[in-house]
């Protein structure tokens, strides 16, 4: 599995975060992304939004599930400003080089991905993490037809 490798610009996001992680391992996406959702069509910004995408920081670290961070975000069209909101984080995400590997498929298979990606493709490609968290951008988001949703793997690079 041979990512492509992109060089990409700063792009600027609304993210909600949410911890834990249910006992099946799944992160607080649903709750994270509910609100983003509710916070969009509440202030009518439908038409400013791009794609979606979600990290997760704390990802193979050390740290109690209760505590695992799930971030969601929604890359903006423009960088214009967003309705204040407590629950909501408005920033740029950095642009630089990154390696996107292509999932095609439900989400409970992407960490199959993952793993080959992090733990087979990095190690052996020369390439280097720039320390930036890795994130998933969900290209495709048709739910009732799992087998076809598209996400970009992205793991940012020196």
């Amino acid at each position: 599995m041979l990512p492509e490798i992109r060089t990409v610009p700063d792009r600027p996001y609304v993210m909600v975060e949410r911890k834990g992680r249910d006992e099946n391992g799944f992160y607080a996406a649903g709750q994270a992304f509910d609100a983003l959702y509710q916070y969009v069509v509440r202030n009518n910004r439908q038409e400013q939004m791009d794609l979606m995408f979600g990290i997760a920081p704390d990802a193979g670290m050390d740290v109690p599930d209760a505590e695992q961070r799930y971030q969601a975000g929604w890359f903006l069209k423009t960088g214009d400003a967003m309705p204040p909101d407590a629950d909501v984080k408005q920033g740029i995400l950095p642009g630089g080089r990154i390696a996107i590997f292509q999932h095609v498929g439900p989400y409970d298979k992407m960490s199959q991905t993952w793993d080959k990606a992090w733990n087979e493709w990095l190690p052996a490609s020369g390439e280097k993490s720039n320390g930036q968290a890795p994130y998933e951008v969900y290209v495709t988001m048709d739910m009732e037809h799992p087998e076809t949703l598209l996400t970009e793997l992205c793991v940012p690079i020196e």
